[in-house]
């Protein structure tokens, strides 16, 4: 048997003007692949750039709110500092109203120096009874608790 004979086929040149056409193409589709790539890296950089700016706001949120709570405290500290110095100067205004009315003047007579009513009057002049009252009271603690604390050990044992 004879064994047919192949010949190994010539692949068929193509034609110029198809070269030319498939290396465009080709080149169409690298460059699309590039352009491809290069978005793909733009919106990576971008979701990037994204992620940093929101750490920067919870950073700058958190150190607003520290300094918020801190200058609310302080606010606070100022506003009881401010609220003593009122209830200071009203028991003021309240022992000066008794000083006059205990210096033989009337409560009208207190209002009318004042320049208040005399239901204002009355009040001022039980405020200034409780404040020296409080202050009296202060006092006598004070000095029990001084002769308590000067009583030396042992006198009265066993007398």
């Amino acid at each position: 048997m004879a064994e047919a004979q192949t010949t190994p086929r010539k692949r068929a040149r193509r034609s110029t003007a198809t070269s030319r056409k498939l290396e465009a193409a080709r080149e169409r589709l690298a460059n699309q692949l590039a352009e491809e790539r290069q978005r793909e890296e733009r919106i990576k950089q971008a979701l990037r750039d994204y992620m940093a700016a929101g750490e920067k706001i919870a950073v700058a949120e958190n150190a607003c709110e520290e300094k918020v709570a801190a200058l609310t405290n302080r606010i606070e500290r100022l506003r009881e500092q401010a609220r003593e110095k009122v209830a200071g100067a009203h028991a003021q205004q309240g022992r000066s109203a008794l000083a006059m009315h205990e210096a033989g003047r009337t409560v009208e007579q207190v209002a009318d120096l004042l320049a208040v009513s005399e239901k204002k009057a009355r009040q001022l002049i039980a405020a200034g009874r409780d404040a020296a009252g409080q202050a009296v009271a202060a006092h006598q603690v004070g000095s029990v608790a001084g002769v308590i604390r000067a009583v030396p050990y042992g006198i009265g044992e066993g007398a």
